[in-house]
């Protein structure tokens, strides 16, 4: 029973955050050429990619900010370069512990 309440706990607590971050989707208007956005912009861009993609497919939102530098490129990337090095770095200490 409690197991099941913590399940269901955490399912609400991520609606919550999913809901709440939706309004941080790229291309609101908010940047233009003389202002565009930056890093910090692109890191959380970029770790909502797979949430705006997710969205994109019932709704006609962005999911990357045009008006945007470098640095942006930058932020957008850096998590998915983070997620593949997690990831390759527990496959490879997971194969190492088997052995």
């Amino acid at each position: 029973m409690e197991k099941k309440i913590l399940t269901s706990s955490c399912f609400i607590l991520l609606l919550m955050i999913v809901v709440t971050f939706s309004g941080c989707f790229a291309g609101d208007g908010k940047h233009t050429e003389e202002n565009p956005a930056g890093f910090f912009y692109g890191l959380l861009h970029g770790v909502l990619f797979t949430i705006a993609l997710g969205v994109k497919f019932f709704h006609d939102i962005q999911v990357y900010e045009y008006h945007s530098t470098f640095w942006y490129h930058l932020g957008f990337s850096l998590p998915f370069g983070i997620y593949f090095f997690i990831n390759w770095l527990v496959r490879t200490l997971g194969s190492e512990d088997s052995n």
